[in-house]
């Protein structure tokens, strides 16, 4: 029992220390500079995490040929498609409106797993995960509205203003985030871990550079610097996210994920000086509230033949 504890502690840490990591990762497009475009941003995201497993795969014994091995290789092109953009689509959002608000948005993931699954999938998913879904959808809407308005009023509107296009682009990139989930889960039963993450950042890196080209930006010495550490800190919030959930079940460790809309808040802060509205804040509880209603249901989902 006391080694369980300790197990889920330290699974606790690696997860929290592995979302903060992906939360600066969501907000480089603004910690960098709004002038730098998005485009090279992520460019530099993957280009780098590519580069740092090239390293890694030389310095050990694992062989550079066997690593890009792979039986599926369209569903790792698509894969790196998915991915890519809605890296693009997300660090879009969080460039052009509040961090937090960009941030919980982005949790609506979970809803579009759960759409997937059901509609794609061919899943069954129990009341309770379908009422999770509804609250964080609602949530969604009312972060969105927030955003649509004026964050000097007092009471905002809790509607959706479809002309935000800072919000609709983080709720594209939640969509895409999902698809590309629903994919690892596929790939994953048959590929390689390794394998994965060099296609997806190989092949996201050659996709984003002639528009990364198209729309180059120089660069001060200070943000390359910032830059060239997108790659390692992503792998590194990878391999946190890992070693956390080999020593913990998901059900613990997936509400920790929440923890980013706090992360994000707090960044945007200390270093934009933002501050949320009652309807953000509202929303972004709503949404972590449905989130846990969907991660602490028993799975008992099963595929319907």
């Amino acid at each position: 029992m006391k080694l369980h504890a300790m197990n889920s502690a330290r699974a606790a840490t690696w997860v929290l220390i592995g979302t903060f990591l992906g939360t600066l990762i969501f907000s480089a497009g603004k910690l960098i500079g709004s002038d730098i475009p998005v485009l090279q941003v992520v460019f530099f995201r993957y280009i780098g995490g590519f580069i740092l497993l090239l390293l890694g795969i030389g310095f050990s014994n694992t062989g550079m040929r066997s690593s890009f091995v792979s039986a599926r290789p369209n569903q790792h092109l698509m894969r790196a498609f998915l991915g890519s953009s809605s890296v693009v689509c997300s660090l879009y959002a969080a460039s052009h409106m509040p961090l937090s608000d960009a941030g919980a948005i982005n949790l609506t993931e979970g809803i579009f797993v759960v759409l997937i699954a059901a509609t794609f999938l061919n899943e069954r998913v129990s009341g309770s995960r379908w009422l999770g879904t509804a609250i964080c959808l609602l949530g969604a809407l009312v972060v969105m509205r927030a955003v649509g308005g004026d964050h000097r009023e007092e009471t905002p509107r809790l509607l959706i203003d479809v002309a935000s296009w800072p919000a609709a682009a983080a709720f594209v990139g939640a969509f895409l985030e999902a698809c590309d989930f629903v994919l690892i889960k596929t790939l994953s039963a048959s590929e390689r871990a390794v394998t994965m993450m060099l296609y997806v950042n190989g092949l996201s890196a050659l996709f984003l550079l002639i528009p990364t080209l198209v729309f180059w930006h120089a660069l001060t010495a200070y943000q390359l610097s910032l830059l060239a550490l997108l790659g390692p800190v992503a792998i590194a919030a990878q391999y946190c996210n890992v070693k956390g959930f080999r020593l913990a079940e998901a059900s613990l460790l997936g509400p920790i994920h929440y923890s980013s809309v706090l992360f994000a808040g707090l960044i945007g802060y200390w270093s934009f000086g933002e501050h949320p509205s009652l309807a953000s804040i509202m929303g972004s509880v709503l949404i972590i509230i449905g989130g846990f209603v969907v991660t602490n249901t028993p799975d008992r989902t099963k595929t319907n033949q």
